[in-house]
């Protein structure tokens, strides 16, 4: 149960930045220069917050709030997808390293657990 609680979380993180990389890059081409996929989430926390204070300022936080969030999101996604998916092959390549490593430490972990319960 405690992994499907995991995954959950973690999935939701997943969806949650991918939307956030939509937002920011609905606006960042308006930016003379080059941009990268952090700017890119980051602009889109910054444009999520301000809309959502701005949106509580005239009217309630409703199930149509998030729906013009992911309607933002989709649009930024759509039309700047090959870009993005550009940013993300060139980013897996440069940490591919580090994304082993991080396998082989959470596996090293699982069998670390199974070595204190035999304790």
């Amino acid at each position: 149960m405690l992994i499907v609680a995991t995954l959950s979380v973690f999935g939701l993180w997943i969806v949650m930045a991918i939307a956030l990389i939509g937002i920011g890059s609905t606006i960042h081409p308006l930016f003379p220069t080059s941009y990268s996929l952090g700017d890119t989430f980051w602009l889109g926390l910054g444009i999520c917050i301000a809309l959502l204070e701005i949106w509580s300022l005239v009217g309630r936080l409703s199930f149509a709030t998030t729906l013009c969030l992911c309607g933002i999101a989709a649009l930024g996604l759509l039309f700047n997808g090959s870009i993005l998916s550009n940013q993300v092959r060139s980013e897996w390549q440069a940490n591919r390293r580090w994304i082993v490593l991080l396998r082989i430490r959470v596996q090293s972990l699982g069998s670390l657990r199974v070595f204190l319960r035999t304790i």
